[in-house]
């Protein structure tokens, strides 16, 4: 991730901390087309290794190199409108709106420690999933340390009306301190029982684009001591004088959120998971409760029928994926902990596809009444199945079992690149698919992508294109 002036001179060159996504939610809820990308989502990151190169004509840029930890920044994309119409201008390609700052040395890589509005989602047999209840999404928000300025990102939680981020009038919103922590979502209060801060100028034009959706609201005398112990939210101005609460802080203001949430794991792999818990936006030490979860990873594994063999539930076979089911966070809020995966692998309970997906959902022990929960906030796993790396591996017997999954996957690399089944065309390519074989996960150009091999079956497949000469397989 590089940043570049309006003549192309570059400020700084980074590299991005691979991340997945989060908060998803149907953010363009009225779709003109079969195919407009209705779905929303943010990726939240640290880039690092950041070299700073012409920077000083800017305060903003110096300010953030004093102010930044280690060499490394902080940056959150909202992602909308992707454009699957074949055909059109902007066929295959999106908007990213989003905000670069600084990284506090301990502070997580992927999500804020700070004030988390959590919606509550519309329920109904016949309503489509991720549609908050009053149409705003979640919401981060940070009261600084001097507790006279409080930051909200509303980057990914203003649903719009087309695939350019057009935002949708929903009407007057302003953001505020809630007098009573009782008030629940999609209630009604009199103004007099909301401190509020300012409005949010969201339908102003181009406040979105320029912004990122990130707004300073200033504190008064009287919000500074409210702050501390009540409840932010969104709230609409109604014609009556009253406001109605569109989203709120959660609960209590307590929350948790697992910093690195998604692994893949090898047969007798370990990973470390960091959890941050929080009372509004402050270390909380509490004890955090852990449960195998299917929810929203959508149960089978596929839609497709296939002939003889079943479509599998995630989460089978159970025992794969281990972790504790209770730990405490320390004073600092924090706990790591520690899942692992069983050497003897799941078995290959998809059959056409690596592996098995596990989630691990986890939650706060001890919840306070009216909590809405974050329906992403759980751990995804794929532990990858057993697979004994052969003595001399073969194109026909082992090479091209494995490479033909991924040319099924990426077509328009055997248009454009290589044929990966094609025995042929692999060893034309040699030296191109050794590289991108040899490059680490978290490169941009490894291969493959998304659907990344365990580390038995790449370990063969460079072992046969190591051999002194591939073409006797």
């Amino acid at each position: 991730v590089n940043l570049h002036d309006a003549n192309g001179v570059p400020a700084f060159t980074s590299d991005f901390e691979v991340a997945p996504f989060c908060d998803l939610w149907l953010r363009q809820q009225n779709a003109d087309h079969f195919l407009d990308q209705q779905l929303a989502a943010a990726y939240q990151s640290v880039l690092t290794g950041v070299k700073w190169l012409n920077y000083r004509d800017s305060p903003c840029l110096r300010a953030m190199l004093e102010r930044s930890a280690y060499g490394r920044l902080s940056i959150r994309m909202n992602l909308l409108g992707y454009d699957r119409t074949p055909g059109a201008p902007d066929y295959s390609t999106g908007i990213v709106v989003g905000t670069i700052g600084i990284a506090e040395q301990n502070e997580p890589r992927h999500f804020v420690r700070g004030r988390q509005l959590t919606a509550a989602l519309t329920q109904g047999a016949n309503v489509p999933p991720f549609i908050p209840l009053n149409q705003i999404g979640n919401i981060q928000a940070v009261c600084h340390t001097s507790n006279t300025v409080v930051s909200a990102d509303f980057g990914n939680a203003l649903p719009t009306t087309d695939s350019i981020g057009t935002l949708q009038d929903i009407g007057p919103l302003a953001f505020g301190i809630l007098k009573d922590a009782n008030v629940i979502q999609g209630a009604s209060i009199n103004a007099d029982e909301i401190e509020i801060l300012g409005t949010i100028p969201y339908l102003n034009p181009g406040w979105f684009l320029t912004t990122g959706g990130v707004q300073d609201f200033r504190l008064n005398a009287g919000a500074r001591n409210l702050i501390q112990n009540h409840p932010v939210a969104v709230v609409k101005a109604e014609q009556n004088g009253t406001y109605t609460v569109m989203n709120r802080e959660t609960a209590g203001g307590v929350f948790v959120r697992a910093d690195n949430f998604v692994f893949r794991l090898n047969p007798g792999d370990e990973a470390h998971v960091h959890f941050h818990a929080t009372r509004y936006g402050h270390p909380l030490a509490t004890a955090i409760s852990a449960m195998p979860v299917t929810g929203l990873m959508g149960g089978p594994g596929t839609g497709a029928k296939l002939p003889d063999i079943p479509v599998p539930d995630v989460n089978t076979p159970l025992g794969i994926v281990k972790f504790p089911t209770e730990f405490p966070t320390d004073a600092n809020g924090r706990a790591t902990v520690t899942i692992s995966a069983s050497d003897k692998g799941p078995g290959n309970p998809r059959h056409y596809l690596d592996g098995q997906v596990y989630g691990i959902g986890y939650q706060l022990k001890h919840l306070p009444p009216n909590y809405n929960s974050a329906p992403f906030n759980f751990v995804s796993v794929l532990a990858w199945d057993r697979y004994d790396i052969p003595a001399h591996p073969t194109w026909y017997e082992h090479i091209q079992p494995i490479l033909s999954q991924y040319a099924n996957l990426y077509p328009i690399m055997s248009r454009r690149l290589v044929k990966l089944n094609n025995y042929v065309s692999v060893i034309s390519n040699l030296p191109i698919v050794k590289l991108t074989m040899l490059l680490p996960i978290e490169n941009p150009n490894s291969m493959p992508v998304t659907r990344d091999m365990s580390a038995a079956k790449r370990q063969t497949v460079l072992k046969w294109l190591n051999t002194s000469d591939p073409a006797t397989g």
